[in-house]
């Protein structure tokens, strides 16, 4: 089984002023992909060094999570592995064309006063692939070298959300080896928070990941479902209708895309 491993740079989540929402929702899915993760290490923003230099040759996947820009570390993480930092190009073409998404101002998405503020997070380490994100200004890095995978991501949960759907999803599955895969939508209404922890709870007891947000009695849920055997999609459908029947008395779900598995 390969292992994985993510690190989180960040003062906040490390003195527990936020919570580790994001890398929670990493975990889980290397998780539900089939990788063993070794745990989730939590470091101060200024950290300088790579912390993992004895265990980084038996980790195949390393998630870091707000490393972007930090080029000691980005130096040390290097050193560990055979790889220099580098300007990727790709990065500084991808925060040009965010900078005027956001502000649709053409001057200021090529200025160089404003690019210069910028620059550092285009560094990464030599090789590295840009991962785009739609949600902020700040694209994440893959890194393929030889038979390990490095990946870099921005700290916010919209930016995370964005780079996932947008292809990270996508290169961890084929990690993975995982050849098919399902997403089904559910909208839940549930006044009762208990009965809706343990809905979720039920549907976490599942080998699919799940991902939920909304607020006041309204949630959307998002489930998906990969597998290395088609056949297994229908077992795991077959499951979640029997959870969504289970709870029926109890809370309100709407889940048009299971109607296409007769559900």
């Amino acid at each position: 089984m390969a292992t994985s491993c993510v690190i989180s740079l960040s003062d906040d989540r490390l003195k527990g002023r936020e919570k580790t929402v994001v890398e929670s929702k990493i975990c889980r899915l290397l998780d539900k992909l089939g990788f063993m993760v070794n745990g989730l290490h939590l470091y101060p923003s200024s950290l300088d060094h790579f912390p993992l230099k004895n265990e980084i040759k038996n980790i195949d996947v390393l998630v870091i999570i707000g490393g972007l820009g930090k080029i000691d570390f980005l130096k040390d993480l290097g050193k560990s592995i055979g790889l220099q930092v580098a300007k990727i190009d790709d990065a500084i073409e991808h925060i040009q064309s965010r900078i005027f998404e956001v502000t649709q101002d053409l001057r200021k998405a090529y200025s160089r006063e404003e690019l210069k503020k910028y620059e550092i997070y285009s560094f990464s380490l030599e090789g590295a692939y840009v991962l785009p994100n739609s949600k902020g200004i700040l694209p994440g890095f893959f890194i393929k070298y030889d038979k390990k995978f490095i990946v870099f991501l921005p700290s916010d949960k919209e930016s995370i959300d964005s780079i996932l759907d947008e292809g990270l999803e996508y290169y961890l599955r084929s990690i993975a080896g995982v050849k098919y895969s399902t997403t089904i939508n559910m909208t839940v209404s549930c006044d009762n928070v208990e009965v809706f922890e343990e809905f979720i709870s039920d549907l976490n007891k599942l080998p699919v990941f799940v991902d939920y947000f909304g607020r006041k009695g309204k949630y959307n849920i998002v489930i998906k479902i990969f597998t290395r055997e088609a056949s297994k999609i229908d077992d795991f459908i077959e499951e979640l209708k029997r959870i969504k029947e289970k709870f029926s008395d109890k809370l309100d779900v709407f889940a048009p895309s299971l109607k296409d598995f007769g559900g």
